[in-house]
Formats: C-alpha cells, structure tokens, sequence
C-alpha cells in the first residue's frame, strides 16, 4: 500500500510533463510551419515581380551554315553565249574567211565546244544553199559521231577552199583597176590581192601595180598635154 501510494503521484507528474513537452513541440511546429508558408509566399511574390521585370527570352535561331566563297577559277563564272558565226553560202573565196572566224570562236569559247561533235555541228549550223547541200551528203556517209573535227575540216577545204596560186594572183593585180570605186574599196581590194600573190614587201612590184592600177592623175595629165 505504502509503494503503491508512492508511485502513483509520481507517474502522474511524469505523464503531465510528457504531456507539457508534446504540446510544446506542438506549438513549436504549428509556428514553424506558419513561418515557411510565409516564406513561401515571399519567394513567390518575389518570382512574379522578377518575372514582369524582364521580358521574356527570345528563341534561340541557330545561324545559316556559312555560304562558301564562289572561286574565281577559270569557267566558274558563265560565259555568255557564243555569237552566231556569218553564214557560209559556199561562195568561192570565202571559205578561208569564215574558217578563221570558227578557228576564233571555237578558242574563245572553249568549254562551249569541248568535243568534235560540237565543234561539227556548229559550223554546220551555219552552212546555207549548196554549201548545206555538201553537209546533208556528207553526213549521210559520215555521221557526226565518227568523224573528227579536223577530218571535217580537211574534207570541207577540199570541196570550197580554193586558193590562187601566186601567178594567178599576180595576173589578178595586174589587172586590177580602180574604176569607179573609191580609193578605200579600191585600196582593200588591193591590199588583198597583193597579200595572195605572196610578194611580202616586194615595194617594186606592188608599186608598179599600183601606179598601173590607178587612173592618171589631173596633174601629171596636164604636164603631160602638149601646150
């Protein structure tokens, strides 16, 4: 009875004061909490308040890859179009002429006519009357495929290139008078004449087919009249 009237006060102590501590702890959390709710709200009030600040980011946009520099190597740049060659009618003495003017073009525009079909076909292109005739022939027994551009060549002089010999040329100038024409035409025609004959800078001759050439002048005329 004596224990037992002991120990029943003190546990009853002991559990009050548990008790004590709980609510404590209690309170102590309750406080706790409040004061992280309010942080809370803080750091949220202050996220709004940053966010209206500064504007939003605009999207990244990945840069083009980089345009390599255009070289400045032969044939990068496009020529322009080769210009149409003068046609060939076939004409005696021509021929040579309008030979030299595919030999320029076909140098000045090499990429344009890189193959002997080409080049073939090109001159072709401009070859009128009976000198197309020849090509249609020609072509009916040499496809353009399955000759070469200088067998072409060779074939085409042989039917329209007929220079004169250097006597024929001669007997050419010697005959040659100016006539009607002016000193220009007559000058040009002269000039041609004299380079086919192939006397180079033969100053006698050419001047003695000049003088022949030439009408009389007024004034040698007049010291040559008799008084």
């Amino acid at each position: 009875m004596d224990s037992a009237e002991h120990t029943g006060p003190a546990s009853g102590d002991l559990l009050q004061k548990h008790e004590e501590s709980l609510s404590s702890l209690s309170r102590q959390l309750a406080v706790s909490e409040q004061w992280a709710g309010r942080v809370n709200e803080t750091l949220s009030a202050i996220q709004e308040t940053l966010a209206r600040l500064v504007p939003p980011t605009a999207p990244v946009v990945p840069a083009p890859p980089p345009v390599p520099s255009a070289s400045l190597s032969v044939g990068s740049v496009r020529d322009p179009a080769p210009p149409t060659l003068v046609p060939f009618t076939g004409e005696l003495g021509r021929c040579g002429g309008f030979l030299i003017q595919v030999s320029l073009l076909f140098q000045r525009y090499p990429q344009a006519f890189s193959n002997d079909a080409v080049k073939i076909s090109h001159v072709i292109g401009a070859l009128r009357d009976r000198a197309l005739d020849w090509a249609e022939a020609y072509l009916a027994l040499h496809p353009v495929e399955t000759v070469t551009y200088e067998q072409f060549v060779q074939d085409f002089k042989a039917v329209f290139h007929h220079p004169l010999r250097s006597d024929e040329a001669a007997r050419q100038l010697h005959g040659l008078r100016q006539g009607g024409r002016s000193v220009a035409e007559f000058s040009i025609d002269f000039r041609v004449k004299a380079a086919e004959t192939g006397w180079g800078e033969d100053a006698h001759c050419l001047s003695h087919c000049l003088q022949s050439a030439l009408p009389p002048s007024p004034v040698c005329s007049s010291k040559l009249a008799p008084e």
